[in-house]
This record gives structure tokens, sequence and C-alpha cells, in this order.
């Protein structure tokens, strides 16, 4: 659909829609040649977005609970850093880029996808660690899990299809349910019960 459509579809002007762009609340359209388009994970991002809203949620409140990462790596991380380790450690790039960590930008930098992966890492890693150490221990811990991650997206995915009618509709809101899954599914393992 085009931004009209959509800001109709959420009772929202097309301005409000691109500053939703600019604050990180929306990923950028699909483009076919020079036009933009959304579709269905916009449109529910923007449900989530209006119903946070109308419960009293500010949106700088709204972007931390979508994107935990971005917040925290704008905060915590920063990514020149990043490129200097990986400069110095080039063996670290490949298995942080193939796991979604890292993402390669244009202009020969990288992008932290995965801040909170990278503090867990920090965490499990001596409190001194230099993050060149902290990066070896997030690519050998996504190396481990990479064999299990298709073998999950499959199991839910069937699960999803046999609960609900069409099952999930896109592989980002899949992947957002796995890992969301799994989280509370190793939280509740690893808390000690009375």
């Amino acid at each position: 659909m085009t931004i009209d459509q959509l800001a109709a579809e959420v009772w929202l002007t097309p301005r409000t829609i691109r500053s939703y762009h600019t604050r990180g609340l929306l990923q950028p359209p699909n483009r076919i040649g020079r036009t933009p388009y959304y579709d269905l994970p916009h449109l529910n991002r923007m449900r989530t977005v209006a119903l946070l809203q109308g419960r009293g949620l500010s949106l700088e409140t709204i972007c931390a609970l979508l994107d935990p990462d971005g917040v925290i790596g704008k905060f915590i991380l920063p990514e020149r850093t990043i490129d200097q380790v990986l400069r110095a450690d080039p063996s670290l790039a490949r298995p942080l880029i193939d796991s979604g960590v890292l993402l390669p930008r244009p202009d020969g930098a990288f992008g932290v996808r995965g801040a909170r992966a990278v503090l867990a890492a920090r965490v499990a890693s001596r409190p001194d660690a230099p993050l060149t150490e902290v990066l070896h221990v997030l690519a050998g811990s996504v190396t481990a899990i990479a064999p299990l991650a298709d073998e999950l997206l499959s199991r839910v995915g069937a699960e999803l299809l046999r609960l609900v009618p069409g099952g999930v509709s896109h592989r980002e809101e899949l992947l957002d349910l796995v890992v969301e899954a799994l989280r509370v599914g190793l939280q509740t393992r690893a808390t000690p019960t009375g």
C-alpha cells in the first residue's frame, strides 16, 4: 500500500508516518522503482504503536520497547569502537554478520543490530574483558547455536500452522516469536524453583 493508504488505515497523516521513520518506530518502506510501498508488517507495527500510545506510553518509550537493540546500541556500543575491533581482528566479522549481530553498511562500517547479544556476552565474560574478547565469546556462541536455529524456526512455524489458521504471515514475525519464546523458556529453566 502507499503511504496515503497506510496513513488512512491507521488514522494518521502521511507526515506522521514519515516522522515515525525518523524516530525509528517504523522500518523504511519497500521501494518499487522510486515509489515506496508498505506491507502487512508495517501496518502491524503502526497498529502496535497506536495501541501503546493509547495506553499512555511516549514515543520514546515505545521505540525502546519495540527496538531495544537500537536504543542500547546508541547509548552503550559506539559503532566506531566495533569497527576498530573488527579491523584489528577481521576473523570476528563473518560469524557476527552471518548471525545478524552486525550489519555491514555501504560505507564499509558496521551497524550493531544485536546490541543485547553484545551486552549479554560482556556480562558472561570477565568483568574487565576487552571488547575483542567479548566479541569472540559472542561469535563462538552464535556459531554454536546456528545449527539449532533452522530446527527451532521449523518447529515453531509448524506449531503455529496447527494452532492459527494461516500461521504467521512474515518471517520477521516468526523470528520475533521464536526469540522471545526461547528467551522465556531459557529463563524459566535457569531460575531455581522454591
